[in-house]
């Protein structure tokens, strides 16, 4: 190992002490080259339970403890990042969660591994998951040094040993693909029949809740439309007499038949649809 140069030497000064273990008066941080395996993560107590990640309980966490790895020459204060894989090599790995700074509580959320997963899978729809069971989940950490500003001490990083979780699934598309179809339609008067036609179909983005039509092309002189899904079942979201206003969030109704959207004049552009707190919002971006 070599010693810090005189610049890191100065960043490490900032670091807290770590593990409920004082340091020393005058603390020297040993780093290295290249990042260090070492043995510091404990065995799950969960590891041999049937884990099914699951919409419902996306806001829980799946609890690991590590001990703090020996080489930094002091209680340094490392903050530790999980990573996930599908395989004991680790050739392909997702981070989970922010780096946790407390060795007794390395807490992941279940959504963020759930998202892993199915990245790590290569799931597309909520039907893909249907061929993914019950399989491995290999854990490991890795574990650096960081200042009181938040950057990382270069020559730090020890990775840890990896443990398993023998049984886990994933039952939920916990990520958000852009540009693939919602059960969400712009259906008006452009179709003799309101129908529920490609072209206003809102995709998804890469934000939850939120969708679009990016190219909307209306040359008409006015419209009478709702947003809805493909059969007017579960979505049926209009406005009473009001008219939309391109360019301003305008807000849908539900109930028992809403009435009718009304749009003056023609339209080019994108269309947003969100939904937050229950409520859902159109706006109509005209092109530049």
């Amino acid at each position: 190992m070599k010693k810090l140069s005189i610049l890191v030497a100065a960043l490490a000064a900032f670091v807290f002490t770590g593990c409920d273990e004082a340091k020393d008066d005058n603390p020297v941080l040993a780093t290295h080259e290249e990042a260090i395996e070492a043995e510091f993560l404990n065995e799950p107590v969960m590891q041999n339970q049937y884990i099914d990640f699951t919409e419902a309980d996306a806001t829980g966490s799946l609890h690991l403890t590590c001990s703090q790895p020996e080489g930094y020459g002091y209680a340094a204060s490392a903050r530790y990042q999980v990573q996930v894989s599908l395989t004991k090599d680790f050739a392909d790995f997702r981070n989970v969660s922010e780096p946790f700074r407390l060795c007794s509580a390395i807490d992941p959320v279940n959504g963020d591994i759930a998202g892993a997963l199915c990245e790590l899978y290569g799931v597309m729809t909520e039907a893909d998951l249907a061929n993914v069971g019950y399989a491995p989940l290999y854990v490991r950490l890795k574990a650096d040094i960081y200042t009181d500003l938040g950057a990382i001490v270069p020559g730090t990083t020890y990775i840890s040993n990896v443990v398993e979780f023998k049984h886990v699934k994933v039952s939920y598309l916990a990520i958000i693909i852009p540009g693939q179809p919602s059960i969400y339609y712009m259906r008006g008067s452009w179709s003799t029949g309101w129908d529920a036609m490609p072209e206003y179909n809102f995709l998804t983005t890469d934000e939850k809740n939120v969708w679009e039509i990016s190219e909307l092309n209306l040359s008409d002189a006015s419209y009478d439309f709702k947003v809805a899904d493909a059969n007017w079942g579960a979505v049926n979201l209009g406005a009473g007499e009001s008219n939309i206003v391109p360019g301003t969030p305008y807000v849908l109704f539900g109930g028992d038949n809403p009435g009718n959207i009304h749009l003056n004049g023609p339209f080019k552009g994108k269309a947003t649809l969100t939904l937050k707190n229950g409520t859902y919002t159109l706006l109509l971006s005209p092109a530049n």
